[in-house]
């Protein structure tokens, strides 16, 4: 019984020491990607949506932010929703086309114009935690991969989404530039790009 307990206690150190290896592997460019996140100041983004489905199509989005020294940011957007189909649509009928423009206090709270859809507003309301709970899968100088589940989307992103997310940052002159994120609904697969201005 005892060589039982002490191999199963053999067994736990070693996952956990294999779990710690691999989370400090990546320790490095995680504390640069981090310095980097408050290193970054952009004056706007251009974010670009893509939401796939097989049976549906594709539905895309553009959103260019001009942030504001105040915090405030506007949003000037271009997106397409699927609408309820008629008895004889056509492709015309499937598809419908918002454009306009919103302004976003520093809070994320819409003070004026339309507020946006679910992935128009996880696309525009990005605020990324490297503190929060996630799992660094890939990483280098210039790039990292992180993986997020559902549960922590919101101490993440600064959006709650109901899936598991990957995040992929790149950065250059030690600040973030590109900003990729992408997960899969019952429904089809998400894809939210963002490159900054500055």
């Amino acid at each position: 019984m005892k060589k039982i307990i002490a191999f199963a206690l053999a067994i736990i150190c070693v996952f956990a020491a294999v779990s710690c290896s691999t989370e400090n592997k990546y320790k490095e460019q995680l504390d640069a990607f981090t310095a980097a996140l408050d290193n970054t100041k952009p004056t706007g983004a251009k974010v670009v949506t893509n939401f796939h489905s097989d049976l549906l199509g594709d539905l895309d989005g553009e959103f260019n932010i001009t942030y504001k020294d105040d915090g405030s940011s506007e949003i000037a957007y271009s997106y397409e929703e699927f609408v309820e189909l008629t008895e004889n649509p056509t492709s015309e009928d499937v598809k419908k086309t918002y454009t306009g423009t919103v302004t976003v206090d520093k809070n994320g709270k819409y003070t004026d114009g339309d507020s946006l859809n679910g992935t128009a507003a996880a696309a525009t309301g990005l605020k990324i935690n490297l503190a929060g709970k996630l799992t660094v899968k890939n990483a280098s100088n210039t790039a990292i991969t992180i993986f997020v589940k559902a549960e922590n989307t919101k101490d993440v992103i600064g959006t709650e989404l109901e899936n598991d997310v990957t995040l992929v940052l790149t950065k250059a002159n030690d600040m973030i530039a590109t900003v990729a994120l992408s997960y899969t609904t019952l429904s089809g697969d998400v894809l939210i790009s963002c490159a900054y201005n500055f």
